[in-house]
């Protein structure tokens, strides 16, 4: 097994770290560089540089399943039954 140098490491937390906040924009990069505290085009660089690909509400290519919360039917107080 082959150990990580302290560059390999640094450039895979940064590959991680742009993954990572991209999926938590839904993909904006603008909102992305906002959050890191970038400017838009760095962020744009450092994408090219680290060849990101992350689709919106994904973190390194793998699917997330959102949690889907069923809707109920709510009973209303007057009398009647149920209104949606």
């Amino acid at each position: 097994m082959r150990r990580r140098g302290y560059h390999d490491t640094v450039r895979a937390f940064k590959r991680l770290l742009l993954e990572v906040t991209l999926a938590e924009h839904g993909g904006n990069r603008s909102r992305a560089a906002v959050a890191l505290g970038l400017e838009r085009t760095y962020l744009l660089r450092l994408i090219k540089q680290f060849k990101v690909k992350c689709s919106p509400g994904r973190i390194g290519g793998s699917p997330q399943q959102e949690e889907v919360t069923p809707t109920r039917p709510v009973a209303d107080e007057r009398p009647g039954g149920l209104h949606f």
